[in-house]
This record gives structure tokens, C-alpha cells and sequence, in this order.
């Protein structure tokens, strides 16, 4: 999907001289060629418009397929007006970076939930603008610098995403966001949050239609992102969200094929429930052994990003998947990624709470309490104080999960603090349960924004998208709870056309053992691996105790070995980035 982008926006003549070096260097062609900005793209990136006014890079989608808003009308709002790139937003969704110009007024708008990255630095007066932090540097010839501080920000705030990076003095404009500069002042601002299609649930008469509506809002957002496919290759890990893009490929007719990673222990393997879903739905199932045979764990996540995001993990499960789909014939990615965080998985008392101070809710407080009670597997009264707690106490607001846990003291200390979000803080305005419904949306903007890399570049999760998440926010928070399971919206849209024991099913397999197998096969490896490395020279870790677990690492617990594994993937990036 190629996406690469360079732009500067109200450089001096020789900042644009350089940029524009940089771009033919790069291979890139001119867009934009102005007095106040100079806009490059790798030549086959998909332009959604291109006039003198607006540049819009990447894919657009109407809201409303049934009516489609052409670009045209929508540009009828001149763009001086202050809420164009507001009107853009509401009128269509996807993938997109759209450059507004007005004047002396440059706007840079980035979709909500879009993976086409944009960071930025400051060069003089101006701002330089791209998609990777290779390529801000290129235009100067500088290089990337780490910024420790950053980096242990983000080990304890984990899936939470701000306007600074680790890397310094580079930030990034957000999803939802605009950022407007003139030749004497750059300001952002948020156009899009989800406390706006959270404030008022919809009151649903028939949970029946609803689910209907929700099912509707799924397919269609399945059937944009992959209207330009031929032949897919889904992940299919036997879990209700992938299961879920499986079935609306089925009813959208596309060809598509299956890919499941088969772990050797049963407790992640998912073979048998995979299986079930393909032959459900007519379509081919391809498995590959998910071992740790000729994999480079101090490598694969060593990918120069703005954010040490890439996984061991996860790029050695897309490797595979590529490698299938290479070797198939598919010309694409699909997984059922960020479904647990739209459609709500949480078995927290907060969503109880809310029965108590939703109007017309509190018949509804019990059986939500018995359903959270199941799933935490604690007593129903348990759930009943503390949601009674959440309700009229001080525990409205949602508390974000931080992990100090292995590192050094002098880290702890320079993150001390609560995280902040603004999406947070409007979301103590909200109701409890309501409240960590964004919180999850919060962690899957990351995982959407951070954008395709290394071998998921390919790889698109069409179950973050905007119009899925903005309906499932409009839905009341105990709805999202029955028959002692959360996601039961999601599960009752689509009860019918799944096989039952997948619509219902409570738990799924995780391949933790994979990663307590691999940190201990290799624990003499990852222990000089992270000693001699550049977090240890920063002081960000705690080596001693560190070295304490990996000597004895049979005794190592599922979250030291996960933990450890961060840190490993952390320190390939961190060489990666001094590489450039």
C-alpha cells in the first residue's frame, strides 16, 4: 500500500531546495510546488483529490454509501471556513491526509483511525511533514536521536499514544486532528473525539433491530475496506472478531482464503475452532506450525518506526502470513484486529454503575452484575459494591493501567505521574462504564495509527473503522453484556450466520506459552542481549532483577517472560534507529 509522503510547509527557499532534493532523491513525485508548501508522494500512492485548494492523500469512503457525497459538494465550503476539515470528517471516513489551502493557511487534516502516519518536525519558521522519521532527516541530512525519557513513558503507559514520539524533537498529528500553520504560527486541534457519539446512548427499542443495524454498519465497513481486493488472505485465529470479517466476506461473496498459525501447545492452539469457521463459510483453510524454528527474536521488531510499536510476535505471525499469501496468490491481509476494543470487551463492575445512573437502566443492574461476576469469576455482590462504588463514590473516572514492573528506579521516577489523554479527560464527563469503552478506543488508535510496518504492511483490520466505532459508542454499555459475555452486540449481530459454539463462546487461546518457550530457550541470548544494550546504558532498566529471572528462567512467570520480550523489542528498535 504505498502511502510515502514529504512535505514542508512555509520553509525558506533553501529548506524547500533541500526538500525538494530529497524527494527526487527518494524517487517521489511533486504534488504541491507553492510559495507555502511543497507536497511529495511515492508515484503510485493513491490521490483522492488533487486541485489547487485540497490534496487528499490515500482512501475515502462516504459515510453514507446509499448517498454517496462527492468531493466536489463537499468542497462548495470554501476552506476558510474554520469547520471544513470538520465537514470533511463527517462526510467521509478511511485511510486519508488531507492538505487544505487557504490563503496563507496551510491544513493538515489526518482521518480518524487512519494508518497513513504523519509526523512532523520544526525547521526554522516552518514545519517538514512525512510518514516515516527516515525521511524527515532527509532533507538535512540529520540524524534520529532517541529520547529515553519517551521511551519510558511509553514502557509504562504501554498502548497510549501523545503528540510526542520517542524520537527527539519529532512529533505526530493524531487521527481526528488538524493542524493549521502560517508563516508565524503552527496550532492543532482535535476534530474528532468520541465523548461526542458517547454523551447520549441511543435508546433501542428492539435489540433485535439494533443488532440488525450494528450487523448492517460491519458489513459495510468490511465491504469498503476491501471493495479493491481480489483475493484476501484473512487471519483467522477461531476468536469471535475474526470470525466475525469472516462471515461478512462470506455474505459480501469475496474469495477469500484462511491462515492459522498452529502453536504446539493446546492451551494457544485454536486450530479446531479456525477450522470450524472455514468450513462454515465454504472458504480454504492454509495452517503453518507456529514455532520459534530459525526466528531472529533480536531482529524482527528492529524496525525504524517513531515508537518502539513492532512486536516479536506479531511480525513473526505476519512473516508467516505473508509467506502464505505470496506463495497463494492473495493480494492482501485481513485480520479481526481492535475487535475487542470496539465491540467493548471488559468484564469491569463500571458497566453495572452505569445501570444505576442511566435513566430507564436499573432493571438491567443485576443480570449485568451476574454476567461480570461470571467472567471475573468473583461473587455477584462483589460486583454490586464495587459498581455501586463506581457509581456514587469517587471512582467515576477511569484509571489508566501503568507497568513500572523491571524498570530501574531512575526510570520509574522520570515517568512519575498519571497518564493523560485528552480523549481521557473529557471521558470523565462520561459514565464509568462508558468512560472505559474510550479507554479501549484510546489503546486500538494506537494500534491502527502507528500504521502498516515491516511485514504487516499488507495487513488491514477493517474492524477499526470509523463509522463501526462511532455506532458501537452509541450503544448503552449494558447492552454489551449477556448471557455471561461481553461484545453480546456483537455476538447477537451475528448469532445467526456464525456457528453457535463460536457467536457464544467465553475465552479464547493466546500463545503466551510461545513466549515463555522463547524467552527461555534463549535467556542466556536476551540477557546479554539487553545488558550490552543502549536501555541499560540509559539506565532504563532493571538489570539485577532482570538477570535474577533469566538465571533461573524456568521459574520465570507469563508476565516476566511478556515483559521481558517488550524490552527486547524495545532494544532492537532502539539499535535499529541508531543504525539510520
Amino acid at each position: 500500500m504505498p502511502g510515502e509522503f514529504l512535505a514542508g510547509v512555509h520553509l525558506d527557499a533553501t529548506g524547500f531546495a533541500r526538500l525538494r532534493d530529497a524527494a527526487h532523491a527518494r524517487g517521489f513525485a511533486i504534488l504541491v510546488d507553492s510559495g507555502k508548501c511543497v507536497l511529495a508522494a511515492e508515484p503510485e500512492t493513491e490521490i483522492a483529490q488533487l486541485d489547487e485548494e485540497t490534496v487528499i492523500l490515500g482512501t475515502l469512503f462516504p459515510h453514507d454509501p446509499s448517498s454517496p457525497a462527492s468531493l466536489a459538494k463537499w468542497q462548495s465550503n470554501s476552506p476558510s471556513d474554520p469547520g471544513t476539515g470538520h465537514c470533511l470528517i463527517e462526510k467521509f471516513w478511511g485511510s486519508f491526509l488531507a492538505f487544505l489551502f487557504d490563503g496563507g493557511r496551510v491544513h493538515i487534516l489526518r482521518s480518524p483511525f487512519g494508518t497513513l502516519p504523519c509526523l512532523y518536525t520544526w525547521c526554522g519558521a516552518g514545519i517538514v511533514l512525512a510518514s516515516q522519521p527516515g525521511l524527515l532527516r532527509t532533507f538535512d541530512g540529520s540524524g534520529l536521536s532517541i529520547d529515553y525519557a519517551a521511551v519510558v513513558r511509553h514502557l509504562i503507559e504501554r498502548d497510549m499514544r501523545h503528540h510526542s514520539t520517542c524520537l527527539a524533537e519529532i512529533e505526530e498529528l493524531q487521527g481526528g486532528e488538524q493542524l493549521s500553520v502560517t508563516p508565524h504560527h503552527v496550532s492543532q486541534r482535535s476534530l474528532w473525539t468520541p465523548r461526542h457519539y458517547a454523551t447520549h446512548p441511543t435508546q433501542i427499542p428492539d435489540i433485535e433491530d439494533e443488532a440488525a443495524h450494528l450487523r448492517d454498519c460491519v458489513m459495510q465497513c468490511v465491504a469498503q475496506r476491501t471493495a479493491g481486493m481480489h483475493r484476501p488472505l484473512l487471519m483467522l485465529s477461531g476468536g469471535l472478531d475474526s470470525s466475525i470479517v469472516a462471515a461478512c466476506l462470506a455474505q459480501l461473496g469475496r474469495d477469500f482464503l484462511c491462515f492459522n498459525a498452529v502453536t504446539r501447545d493446546r492451551a494457544g492452539n485454536e486450530l479446531d475452532q479456525a477450522a470450524s469457521v472455514a468450513r462454515h463459510f465454504g472458504a480454504g483453510l492454509v495452517t503453518e506450525p507456529f514455532s520459534a524454528d530459525g526466528m531472529s527474536f533480536e531482529k524482527l521488531a528492529g524496525l525504524p518506526l517513531a515508537r518502539p510499536v513492532a512486536r516479536t510476535l506479531e511480525q513473526h505471525a505476519y512473516r508467516l502470513a505473508c509467506a502464505t499469501a505470496s506463495r497463494l496468490g492473495c493480494d492482501a491481509i485481513l485480520d479481526g484486529g481492535g475487535g475487542d476494543n470496539v465491540f467493548c470487551s471488559l468484564r469491569s463492575p463500571a458497566f453495572a454503575a452505569d445501570c444505576l445512573l442511566e435513566e430507564g437502566a436499573w432493571k438491567d443492574f443485576w443480570p449485568v452484575c451476574k454476567t461480570i461476576a461470571a467472567l471475573a469469576r468473583v461473587p455477584v455482590w462483589t460486583v454490586a459494591w464495587r459498581a455501586w462504588l463506581r457509581a456514587y463514590g469517587r471512582g467515576r473516572s477511569y484509571d489508566w493501567p501503568c507497568e513500572r514492573h523491571l524498570l530501574s528506579r531512575h526510570a520509574a521516577s522520570v515517568a512519575d505521574g498519571s497518564p493523560d489523554h485528552p480523549w481521557l479527560r473529557e471521558a470523565h464527563r462520561l459514565l464509568p462504564g462508558r468512560s472505559a469503552h474510550v479507554a479501549l478506543l484510546v489503546a486500538v488508535q494506537g494500534y491502527a495509527e502507528d500504521g502498516p510496518h515491516g511485514f504487516r504492511r499488507d495487513a488491514q483490520s477493517p474492524l477499526v473503522s470509523q463509522p463501526l466505532i462511532e455506532n458501537c459508542l452509541k450503544i448503552s454499555s449494558r447492552y454489551w453484556f449477556a448471557r455471561q459475555n461481553n461484545r453480546a452486540m456483537a455476538r447477537r449481530a451475528f448469532a445467526r450466520v456464525l456457528p453457535s459454539h463460536i457467536a457464544w463462546r467465553r475465552g479464547k487461546g493466546a500463545p503466551d506459552s510461545f513466549v515463555v518457550q522463547l524467552v527461555q530457550d534463549n535467556a542466556v541470548a536476551i540477557l546479554a542481549f539487553l545488558r550490552s544494550g543502549l536501555l541499560a546504558q540509559a539506565n532504563v532498566l532493571d538489570v539485577p532483577a532482570i538477570s535474577a529471572i533469566l538465571s533461573a528462567p524456568w521459574t520465570a512467570t507469563g508476565a516476566d517472560c511478556s515483559r521481558i520480550m517488550r524490552f527486547v523489542d524495545t532494544e532492537s528498535w532502539a539499535r535499529a534507529i541508531t543504525a539510520q
